[in-house]
C-alpha cells in the first residue's frame, strides 16, 4: 500500500472518530440543557403542592323484584395550592444540579482532551504526506 493512501485512510478514520466524539458530547450537553430546564421548572414549583380531593358515593336501590343493586360514583379533583417550601425537594434539586455540574465538567474535559488529541494527530499527517 502506498504511503499517501495509508495517510488518507488514517486521516479519514481519525476525522470520523472525532466527529462521533463531538456528536456524543453534543448529545450530553443537550441532555444537560434539558435537565437544567426541568430543574428550573422544579425550583419554581417548590412552594406549591398538589392536593387530590376524592369523593366516593355508594347508593343502594331495592328493585321491584326484591333484589338490591349498588351503584358507586367516584369523583377526583386535583388542586394546586401554595404550601411551605419542600425541604426534601430542595435537597433533590441541589443533588440533581450537582450531578449536572459533574457531567458538564467530565464532558468538557473529555472534549478538550479528545479533540486536542485528534487535532494533534490530524495536524501531524499533512507534514508526513508532503
Amino acid at each position: 500500500m502506498e504511503p499517501n493512501r495509508y495517510q488518507r485512510t488514517v486521516r479519514k478514520v481519525l476525522e470520523q472518530k472525532a466527529d462521533r466524539e463531538a456528536s456524543r458530547l453534543n448529545r450530553i450537553l443537550d441532555l444537560n440543557d434539558t435537565l437544567l430546564q426541568k430543574a428550573a421548572l422544579a425550583a419554581e414549583q417548590l412552594d406549591r403542592k398538589m392536593i387530590t380531593h376524592k369523593r366516593k358515593v355508594k347508593t343502594a336501590e331495592k328493585l321491584q323484584d326484591g333484589t338490591w343493586t349498588e351503584t358507586t360514583t367516584e369523583d377526583e379533583i386535583l388542586d394546586v395550592v401554595d404550601a411551605p417550601l419542600d425541604r426534601q425537594g430542595i435537597k433533590l434539586l441541589a443533588s440533581a444540579l450537582k450531578d449536572l455540574n459533574d457531567i458538564a465538567k467530565v464532558a468538557d474535559s473529555g472534549k478538550d482532551e479528545s479533540l486536542a488529541k485528534a487535532r494533534e494527530l490530524l495536524e501531524g499527517l499533512p507534514s508526513a504526506i508532503d
